[in-house]
């Protein structure tokens, strides 16, 4: 059995749930930017916890602006 990649993985969640209640869509976009946000305000708010983290703290951010062009409330 081949391992799919990341992007397989996401497109397949997308495909699922356009063929399920739209609900699912909405709340999935609610948890992605709540975790963007509750992410990005422990990383402002305790900096010496990421000093040493795998990812470096500014991936975060950068992928906090690409979640927040596509998904963002303040882009409906």
């Amino acid at each position: 059995m081949k391992i799919k990649t990341n992007e397989q993985m996401l497109k397949a969640l997308i495909k699922d749930l356009d063929t399920s209640h739209s609900i699912y869509a909405a709340i999935l976009r609610e948890r992605i930017i709540k975790m963007m946000e509750l992410t990005l305000t422990s990383i402002e708010t305790e900096p010496e916890k990421w000093n040493n983290s795998f990812i470096h703290p500014n991936m975060y951010k950068e992928l906090n602006n690409i979640v927040q062009k596509h998904i963002g409330f303040e882009n409906n």
